[in-house]
């Protein structure tokens, strides 16, 4: 900014002393400052244009003598001139603003333009560990501010640094800033390397700091001990299900998923079918069985050495009794609650009944029981609706497509018509889906009590199942058949590459097998 002429009144008189003054609370961008008059100048005009960008730029205005010099800024006046300049400037008394370095910074206080130190972690605090300072990732070793940052620490160093390392800084760390779910941290990924006895020594440590276990911690735990190769894990599995209990907490489905596949992997599938059976009761003891534990329990059965079959049809019975009952189809089922018809009470009895009651221990007693029994009750578990997924049908046809069906006589043939007639019954009840062949025609369904179709929608998956499951046993119209059916009535369903290559090699067997015949009634007719 350039100022011209003399008669410029000046927004602020006096020397210039550091910061810039604000006016009406604002900062001002430029500022004018007026000094006395000397012999060989007037009077002296200093603008500082203050900006974040540029730096303050001098300029100044002499008498009418030296007009050349007073209409150029300071950088534009010749070398020499500007020294005898500078020099005429340092003789006036009280022009401390003539000193004023031109800078970028904005303000010029010096309290405010000291540097400040950089902030190293040596003036951080460190969890008690030895050589914390030294070690690598050194600020993952600093004491976190609340459970949230242990939580981030740990996971941190999970990645980088490993369990054992993890589990140092944990317990380090103050109480105050410990937590379930951080300890239930070091448990997943024990669960993950398959590492059961640094988990039960992490859970010991965690009830020694009076840290509550949560559902997760257990199936963490049980989770080890499937990916563990120790010769004792199922006995250690089982005993950690128990443990449950004595710390108040329900085992639900998922863990007792997670001790059937401690089962699998020891190859005790008697384990797994006895196991599945006891949760299949309408008793309440155990948690009742969801997809996921049907699913195992699918796998497992063609594995077994006796009567495969009948388990897998146990699990069907199960499944389609569920859905029945949660689809609103009565039927005096096995497992139901079925109403019970007191007997008529005998006069004898009606006397010893009397008499008990007007006894008030006797009544006292009655009560205590009636709210034992109530807590029991409450204790117990309930069956929620079964979810019927695609997993869960491609495990079933798969589970009878693997096991070994009842055999016909003693040839040791498989009955093939049963495995067929099974499968097909089972894809009409979920689907309402059942094609009509010579081998299998469609059968009479015209009893009035019978339940015919859940109304299920099939999924690629289960498209690809069936048709596969068809090729197997060499009924390739049967599959093609099921997967024209499948498109039509569920437009919405869009095969993968997966299930049109089975369908394109349906076709081929069929053409094939077509013109086998044909080459035979030929060659007979000759």
């Amino acid at each position: 900014m350039y100022v011209q002429g003399g008669g410029v009144q000046p927004v602020f008189s006096g020397e210039l002393d550091g910061e810039l003054p604000k006016k009406k609370g604002k900062r001002m961008n430029s500022l004018v400052v007026c000094l006395s008059e000397t012999e060989s100048i007037n009077s002296l005009i200093i603008v500082l244009g203050h900006t974040s960008q540029k730096p303050f730029t001098l300029y100044f205005q002499q008498s009418a003598k030296h007009k050349s010099i007073t209409q150029r800024p300071l950088w534009a006046i010749p070398r020499q001139q500007q020294q005898q300049q500078q020099q005429q400037l340092r003789s006036l008394s009280g022009t401390q603003c003539l000193q004023y370095e031109r800078s970028r910074r904005k303000d010029t206080d010096d309290d405010i333009s000291q540097k400040k130190k950089k902030f190293t972690y040596k003036k951080r605090l460190y969890v008690n560990l030895e050589g914390a300072e030294e070690r690598r990732n050194r600020h993952l070793y600093t004491l976190p501010k609340n459970t949230f940052g242990t939580s981030d620490r740990v996971t941190q160093l999970l990645k980088f640094e490993g369990v054992d390392t993890a589990y140092e800084f944990l317990t380090n760390v103050p109480l105050d800033l410990q937590s379930t779910v951080t300890w239930n941290q070091l448990l997943n990924q024990c669960g993950t390397e398959g590492r059961a006895s640094l988990a039960e020594s992490i859970f010991v440590q965690m009830r020694k700091r009076g840290i509550e276990p949560s559902e997760r911690t257990f199936a963490h735990i049980l989770t080890a001990f499937v990916n563990s190769n120790s010769p004792k894990a199922v006995e250690r599995a089982e005993s950690w299900v128990e443990k449950m209990d004595t710390y108040a907490i329900q085992p639900t489905a998922f863990h007792y998923n997670t001790l059937l596949n401690v089962y699998g992997k020891a190859e005790q599938y008697n384990h797994v079918v006895a196991k599945v059976r006891q949760m299949m009761r309408d008793d309440g003891l155990l948690p009742y069985p969801d997809h996921v534990t049907l699913s195992i329990a699918l796998q497992t059965a063609p594995l077994l050495v006796n009567n495969p079959n009948k388990e897998i049809k146990r699990i069907w019975k199960y499944i389609s009794d569920c859905l029945k009952d949660d689809y609103g189809y009565k039927e005096n089922r096995s497992y139901q609650q079925r109403a019970s018809h007191s007997p008529q009470v005998s006069s004898l009895q009606a006397k010893v009944n009397a008499l008990q009651s007007s006894d008030s221990t006797f009544r006292h007693d009655q009560l205590l029981i009636k709210e034992q029994k109530k807590s029991l009750d409450a204790a117990k578990y309930s069956r929620e609706p079964l979810e019927v997924d695609d997993t869960l049908v491609v495990a079933l046809i798969r589970a009878i497509g693997r096991s070994n069906m009842k055999k016909s006589g003693g040839d040791g043939k498989l009955d093939i018509d049963d495995h067929l007639k099974m499968t097909m019954d089972m894809m009409d009840q979920l689907y309402g889906i059942r094609p009509s062949t010579p081998k299998m025609p469609l059968p009479d369904t015209d009893k009035s009590d019978e339940f015919k179709c859940f109304g299920l929608a099939p999924g690629v998956k289960v498209l690809d199942a069936i048709v596969r499951y068809c090729g197997a046993f060499r009924e390739f119209e049967l599959g093609e058949a099921y997967f024209d059916l499948a498109l039509r009535k569920f437009p919405q369903l869009e095969p993968d590459a997966r299930a049109y290559d089975a369908y394109a090699w349906m076709q081929s067997n069929t053409r094939r097998k077509t013109f086998k015949k044909s080459n035979k009634n030929g060659s007979g007719n000759e």
